[in-house]
């Protein structure tokens, strides 16, 4: 628990990217979604009022997950950024990425694996 702990306060959440990151890996860690899954959701998966989420799973099964407070506020962080990316008024995925392209899932490991390495 303390690795994770520590893993989540190595991300810095004073920069858009890195309230990005954490809000990715947060959606992993506490909803256990697949890295595929979180990259296919888009920004009206979401129903913050509701407290649920729409996941396409394996298979193409839809689940509806519901998120407690503490995600739908780093969600909501999340989505009060993304509009400073570019294409974020063109593009739905969730995560775009700094030249404003749908977040590769290899970025997503690639910044993961960072994340470990830097900071064990």
């Amino acid at each position: 628990m303390e690795q994770v702990k520590n893993f989540f306060d190595h991300i810095d959440k004073e920069s858009y990217m890195g309230i990005r990151d954490y809000c990715i890996y947060a959606l992993m860690y506490n909803l256990g979604l697949r890295i595929g899954e979180v990259y296919e959701l888009s920004v009206n998966d979401f129903n913050l009022k509701e407290m649920k989420i729409k996941v396409i799973g394996k298979g193409r099964k839809l689940r509806i997950l519901h998120i407690t407070d503490e995600m739908s506020r780093i969600i909501s962080e999340w989505l009060s950024v993304r509009k400073y990316f570019l294409n974020s008024d063109k593009l739905d995925n969730l995560f775009i990425s700094k030249k404003g392209n749908p977040l590769a899932i290899r970025t997503m490991e690639d910044n993961l694996k960072k994340y470990f390495l830097h900071h064990r």
